[in-house]
């Protein structure tokens, strides 16, 4: 069965912008898979990301059919079980900074084996990553006020990030092989097995350089499959991603001139409004650019909402009711809509829009010619 079919089949959705590099969202593939907790029955959690040439932009998503966690799974295990797991996810976290310490006294990057030690952790880091966010979302109702607290704090936290020590290992690596390409390229194209092969002399620079600078040109997918042959494997082949890239082009067409008309998630219920738009396009603008404006955007970090407290509403294309967006909102009491669909495609900066509050909808006034 082609790829695109057995995406058709499976039911595949919540395709999503994403601009992790293959490097973190290859460790990312191999800690759901190889540290899941057992409390979670699920075989893996397929995933797909395509890497357009040049690195235009990345669309990552899921199989619908596949649950984050088994609902038998979920019936066994008590809210207070995400504080726990949330204190394990520190302990490693602390592991990671100790070693990368270590690796930073003794001044060897290169050390293959401390280098795979690190990535094991982290890739120990993500499962409870992908286990805590999906736990919360679903023990929601049932979490005390402390719990969901705790929660929060863990979730926006701006040191929940990749570890800095990745930095020092790329940049000795390429004054090691001399090799003149940026340290973000090298990370954006690289596979995690592939860094590891490198340094245990597995693999050629050579053929590593030349690899990158393919999938930089003609773009990529990464699959996380349960079949084996592709679990976690990079796919270059140009006729695949041609018809993936379509497949998810269709997924992604302008709805919003049929109806003049989409609908998001209330974060809390708050009254109809009215403003004018301002489209987000990474951490590049103002405080006048967003002063009493709607911001769209396609998600938002720890780091972005404390600039945005002078907006006036904020419309989100991705995320649920525990994304950083909603419980920023709900901590500030602004007005909040999330898994708004292709939102930051349908609008543009300067369109007049009125969203409600209690049913979630969108409906464009005006549109900015």
């Amino acid at each position: 069965m082609r790829i695109v079919e057995y995406i058709e089949a499976n039911c595949w959705c919540s395709f999503k912008n994403n601009n992790r590099t293959l490097f973190y969202r290859s460790i990312y593939n191999y800690g759901i898979k190889k540290y899941k907790n057992k409390v979670i029955q699920n075989k893996i959690t397929e995933t797909i990301t395509l890497y357009y040439p040049k690195n235009q932009k990345q669309i990552h998503g899921f199989n619908g059919n596949q649950p984050p966690i088994d609902s038998n799974s979920l019936k066994t295990i008590s809210p207070s079980k995400i504080n726990y797991f949330i204190n394990q996810y520190q302990d490693i976290r602390k592991q990671i900074e100790i070693l990368s310490q270590k690796m930073k006294i003794t001044d060897n990057f290169l050390n293959a084996s401390k280098v795979k030690e690190i990535i094991e952790l982290e890739a120990m880091l993500y499962s409870y990553e992908y286990l805590i966010s999906n736990l919360a979302n679903n023990k929601r109702e049932t979490m005390t006020q402390k719990q969901y607290g705790n929660f929060c704090k863990w979730k926006n936290n701006p040191q929940n990030k990749e570890p800095w020590i990745y930095h020092f290992i790329f940049q000795e690596l390429l004054i090691y092989y001399d090799i003149t390409l940026p340290i973000q390229t090298f990370k954006q194209f690289i596979h995690f097995q592939e860094l590891l092969n490198l340094l245990e002399k597995k693999q050629d620079i050579h053929t590593i350089v030349h690899t990158i600078k393919r999938r930089e040109k003609n773009g990529f997918l990464l699959l996380n499959f349960r079949n084996y042959p592709y679990q976690n494997k990079v796919i270059t082949n140009t006729n695949i991603l041609k018809e993936v890239a379509q497949y998810i082009n269709q997924l992604e067409q302008n709805t919003f001139s049929k109806t003049n008309e989409l609908i998001g998630i209330p974060t809390y219920p708050f009254q109809i409004l009215e403003g004018t738009c301002f489209v987000m396009k990474g951490s590049n603008f103002t405080n006048e650019d967003i002063f009493n404006k709607i911001v769209i955007c396609s998600v938002l970090t720890a780091q972005d909402v404390i600039n945005l407290l002078d907006c006036r509403a904020i419309l989100v294309e991705y995320g649920g009711y525990l994304s950083h967006a909603s419980i920023w909102s709900r901590e500030y009491h602004k007005p909040c809509l999330v898994n708004c669909k292709n939102i930051t495609k349908l609008l543009k900066t300067g369109d007049i829009i009125q969203i409600n509050g209690e049913t979630g909808r969108i409906e464009l006034k005006q549109k900015n010619d």
